[in-house]
């Protein structure tokens, strides 16, 4: 019995002493008022930077096209393409930045026919490789890829799928031993299929690739 009196008049305590900080806390909680912010919210600024034209040259008069680029460093950009000659045909054009202004650097043709370029990528500021495609007397079309060495762009040999029409339109570089070019050739029926070639630091080769379908 006293055990239960004991726990009756703790609870008794506790109940009045709730009582007492609710009679203490009720009349500063209603004087207290709640504003609404008249703060208008503000736009988060921008820092976007917009596109603007940058002066380039051109080989003539005629047709001039610049299909890719690639950057080594800021002050070291290539780009690469092709300008159409007083005969009509194509030529290969080559384009650098020199963290200042675009100029055209010589690049070699194969033949006298078309030759152009469709894809660049770069090792290093001494190792750049380009490639695309060039047209022969018998206007059949082959691989074309150019090097660049520090000094100047030379064509290197590439080998080409069958003996129809062929060329290479992208390519990548992992390392000095290892890139890779993308493109097409058409096999004996005249459709296109999948050409993958390989620079394994020495030469140029063809590496099997599927295609989907027959």
């Amino acid at each position: 019995m006293a055990h239960s009196r004991c726990i009756r008049s703790r609870c008794l305590l506790m109940l009045a002493a709730f009582l007492v900080v609710v009679g203490v806390m009720m009349p500063l909680l209603s004087g207290t008022s709640f504003a609404k912010s008249t703060t208008p919210l503000r736009p988060a600024t921008s820092s976007a930077k917009s596109w603007n034209i940058v002066s380039s040259p051109n080989q003539t008069s005629n047709n001039d096209n610049l299909s890719d680029v690639v950057a080594v460093s800021a002050s070291d950009v290539w780009a690469v393409g092709t300008y159409f000659g007083n005969g009509g045909n194509p030529h290969t054009l080559i384009e650098q930045w020199n963290g200042t202004s675009w100029s055209i650097v010589a690049s070699p043709n194969q033949g006298v026919r078309a030759n152009l370029l469709y894809g660049v990528a770069s090792v290093s500021a001494n190792n750049i490789w380009a490639v695309g495609e060039y047209t022969d007397s018998n206007t059949i079309r082959h691989t074309l890829i150019e090097h660049w060495n520090g000094t100047k762009w030379s064509i290197v040999a590439s080998p080409n799928q069958g003996t129809n029409n062929n060329q290479l339109s992208g390519v990548v570089a992992v390392s000095v031993n290892n890139i890779w070019a993308v493109g097409n050739y058409l096999n004996g029926s005249g459709i296109p299929q999948t050409l993958v070639e390989h620079w394994n630091g020495t030469s140029w080769s063809i590496v099997a690739s599927p295609n989907q379908g027959t």
